[in-house]
């Protein structure tokens, strides 16, 4: 074969196979064709073959979301820690009281008055009808430290239907002796029904309180029945400092008081106290005749300092109903009202002031105001914007710096003291009181109000206590 013949059949089948494949790239990159859906389907249906090459012009498959990742596991709650039978704090040892064992002691009479008490937790007392603390026929009280420790005890219900008990002191505690010292603790929707003539002294906290009362508050309280009756106790003979009652309702027969019902020490060395303490709420008169929104009746070596009432009294038909107080008797024996003041609703017969219902003793009554809204009909008598009636007025009492507010439309026809006996100057009360107009009223006004340590305010406001939060 000759060379020329030669070249010419190498170019003839390079040019063959150039045509042939051309042709196979054309079949690949037209729509159906064979080979493209197959590779397709192949992989769409996850089959992979190394060996072939995706020649699929298309987007390639979007990769798979990584996959989530599970929720940590809930930590379960710490174990409940299992309270010591005793603890000492303070070095006085206390009997631990929790939700498992006080309804015992409480429905069994076993709480021994002698010893001392420390609540570690809230007490929910829901149903469970309970005794007082201490009473009984030998009408004996608690000696011991009842340390609330900031908890609560809430719902607990004590109610005397029967005529024919023998309970004279009714409450949380029947009584609090003088060693006895019941503080820092809350009672929360308390309830103390008694039938209204068997049960002499009732309060929601203590019947009788001659001992010390510190740091204790009632929330939302029911209670009724009783000659003498409070929200905290139904007589305080003994100490109560830095205590309050709060939106509690009293239906008092006799003496009632958002605080106590009657107030009477034994000696000017060991005086009934009341300090630093507020009462708010409701006295609903079921009987006559005294009634106050601190206390119902304040007698002899007797002390109230630094402290307010917000009270409505609305339903009394009978007489001596007081902002603060409803009456002030004794022989003089050192009775002191300082540095208070009462607001709220009034409505009574007789004898009803802003501040004091009545007065029929020497007094002490210093730094303190009322701005109470007096409701009157045209039965009711000796009606004043600070005092219903004052009698037995001497030199020995002490009265200066009382205010009131002359502006409210509902008192302009009211004097500043209903009525007052022979023994007391008309010129006295101008030296003694003053009306003030709280839209221009200065703390200058309030002549030996003490702005640093017990008083605090602004202009043309009404102060306010320098204890109270707000």
């Amino acid at each position: 074969m000759s060379m020329r013949n030669l070249n010419y059949i190498i170019k003839l089948i390079k040019e063959t196979y150039l045509l042939d494949l051309l042709l196979i790239v054309l079949l690949v990159w037209t729509p159906g064709c064979p080979l493209t859906t197959s590779r397709s389907t192949d992989l769409s249906n996850g089959n992979s073959n190394n060996n072939n090459i995706n020649i699929n012009p298309g987007k390639p498959p979007k990769e798979p979301p990584p996959p989530k990742e599970p929720p940590p596991p809930k930590e379960s709650p710490p174990p409940k820690e299992t309270p010591p039978k005793t603890i000492t704090q303070d070095s006085i040892t206390y009997v631990v009281l929790t939700q498992d064992n006080i309804a015992e002691k409480l429905t069994s009479s076993s709480i021994n008055l002698n010893n001392n008490y420390l609540l570690w937790e809230d007490i929910d007392l829901t149903g469970i009808q309970i005794d007082p603390i201490g009473g009984g026929p030998a009408l004996q009280g608690f000696r011991g430290k009842f340390n609330g420790n900031g908890k609560k005890i809430s719902k607990f219900s004590l109610e005397i239907t029967s005529t024919s008990s023998s309970i004279k002191e009714l409450g949380f505690f029947s009584s609090i002796e003088p060693e006895g010292k019941v503080f820092n603790l809350i009672l929360e929707n308390p309830q103390v029904l008694t039938v209204r003539t068997r049960t002499e002294i009732v309060g929601i906290l203590a019947g009788l309180n001659k001992g010390i009362i510190q740091d204790v508050t009632v929330n939302n309280g029911i209670i009724e029945g009783g000659n003498k009756i409070g929200g905290l106790v139904g007589q305080n003979s003994g100490e109560i400092i830095s205590s309050h009652v709060e939106k509690t309702t009293i239906r008092a027969n006799q003496e009632g008081g958002g605080i106590a019902g009657h107030l009477e020490g034994k000696s000017d060395q060991q005086l009934a106290l009341i300090s630093k303490s507020s009462a708010s709420g409701r006295i609903i008169s079921i009987g006559a005749n005294v009634f106050g929104g601190l206390v119902g009746r304040m007698t002899k070596y007797s002390k109230i300092s630094m402290c307010t009432a917000n009270i409505t009294i609305d339903e009394a038909k009978h007489e001596k109903i007081g902002g603060l107080i409803g009456i002030v008797n004794a022989s003089g024996e050192l009775e002191i009202i300082e540095n208070s003041y009462a607001t709220g609703n009034l409505k009574g017969k007789m004898y009803v002031g802003g501040l004091i219902g009545k007065i029929d003793t020497p007094i002490t009554i210093v730094q303190s105001y009322a701005v109470t809204n007096i409701g009157k009909d045209q039965s009711s008598q000796h009606i004043g914007l600070l005092v219903g009636r004052w009698t037995n007025w001497n030199t020995v009492s002490h009265i200066k710096s009382l205010y009131y507010d002359k502006t409210k439309k509902q008192q302009k026809t009211l004097s500043v003291i209903g009525s007052t006996d022979k023994n007391m100057p008309s010129t006295i009360i101008s030296t003694i009181t003053q009306g003030l107009d709280p839209s221009t009223i200065t703390k200058k006004d309030f002549i030996d109000f003490d702005f640093t340590k017990t008083w605090k305010g602004t202009d043309h406001e009404w102060p306010r206590l320098f204890w109270e939060n707000n």
